[in-house]
């Protein structure tokens, strides 16, 4: 198969398809997978804290609110323009 800059044949999300479409034979897609090299070290761990990223989202939500001239929940309108109680 010819390589190419933005060749897809082995992107992981078409593999199946190319597979039954005959497009890769799935030999030749093991023998690709084989000569990869670990990239392991260039791995780097992303830990999300739940906590924070509630936080994070309260304070934003916060954030607009005040930027629109209102406090949180309290003043937001209904459809036919009168404030919920």
């Amino acid at each position: 198969m010819k390589k190419t800059k933005f060749d897809i044949t082995y992107d992981v999300r078409l593999i199946d398809r190319n597979i039954q479409e005959g497009l890769l034979d799935k030999n030749a897609y093991e023998k690709h997978l084989k000569k990869l090299k670990d990239r392991e070290d260039n791995a780097v761990p992303i830990v999300i804290d739940e906590d924070e990223e509630e936080e994070g989202l309260e304070a934003k939500v916060a954030e607009e609110a005040s930027e629109a001239g209102g406090e949180g929940d309290e003043g937001i309108e209904g459809g036919n323009g009168d404030k919920e109680e």
